[in-house]
């Protein structure tokens, strides 16, 4: 009689299998890591955003002007943590350019330029900035090729 012998082993189809599926792993974990370290800087920004905005509303408030409000002014509103050297804030892309453009009794612009920031998080902070000053005074955030422009408006009663 004739003996059948057993293979032991994986076949190259088998390894083929492993692999593929493990790639695919590994690239999906690394698209989520990427876009969750966007959303977290985006975040940052918005952090610092919102501060600005709310030491502008303070400072207009308190004046019954925006003429005496200064970049300088709206960097030491920063948190600690996102002051970089005056007037630039901290972020995960390098430092943004503060830079007051305009003020007066009516009004103030302000405008954050850092050219690395990607659109899609450039467009999520004006939109956030948008919200928070269309609420507060009737302004707006606008991004334009990585500046953010903030225009507040004063709204005493």
């Amino acid at each position: 009689m004739k003996r059948l012998s057993r293979m032991v082993g994986v076949t190259l189809l088998e390894i083929m299998l492993v692999l593929a599926v493990a790639s695919l792993v590994i690239v999906m974990s690394i698209r989520y890591y990427q876009s969750t370290q966007v959303a977290v800087a985006t975040q940052t920004i918005q952090r610092g955003v919102a501060s600005m905005i709310a030491y502008a509303d303070s400072f207009g408030s308190g004046a019954g002007t925006y003429s005496g409000l200064t970049a300088e002014g709206l960097w030491s509103s920063l948190p600690t943590d996102l002051q970089g050297s005056s007037p630039t804030m901290k972020s995960p892309w390098g430092a943004i350019t503060i830079a007051k453009t305009s003020a007066d009794d009516t009004g103030y612009v302000v405008t954050l330029t850092q050219a690395n920031v990607p659109d899609s998080a450039c467009q999520q902070v004006a939109a956030f900035a948008n919200s928070v000053l269309s609420q507060r005074s009737g302004g707006k955030g606008e991004c334009k090729s990585g500046v953010i422009t903030l225009t507040g408006k004063l709204n005493i009663k």
